[in-house]
């Protein structure tokens, strides 16, 4: 997790592939249970629940940043 701004922290997830991933459905499902996981820790701190938006995706790995206010941030880690 990275201190962003004031308002917004960017968090980061690293989905390890085990072989796997070379096939569109498979990392589309792992993406899919990573956003439900974020929109549920938005409603249980009282935020808005929105689909996630990735704001990078790093080369050589799967890795997602998205940004996120600091009481759902400090849940993920």
């Amino acid at each position: 997790m990275e201190y962003n701004d004031t308002e917004k922290f960017e968090i980061g997830f690293m989905i390890p592939d085990r072989g796997d991933l070379l096939e569109a459905p498979k990392l589309e499902r792992k993406i899919h249970n990573l956003n439900k996981l974020v929109k549920a820790l938005c409603e249980l701190n009282n935020q808005p629940v929105d689909n996630i938006k990735v704001s990078r995706v790093e080369n050589g790995c799967v890795e997602f940043f998205f940004q996120q206010v600091f009481e759902v941030a400090q849940d993920t880690c």
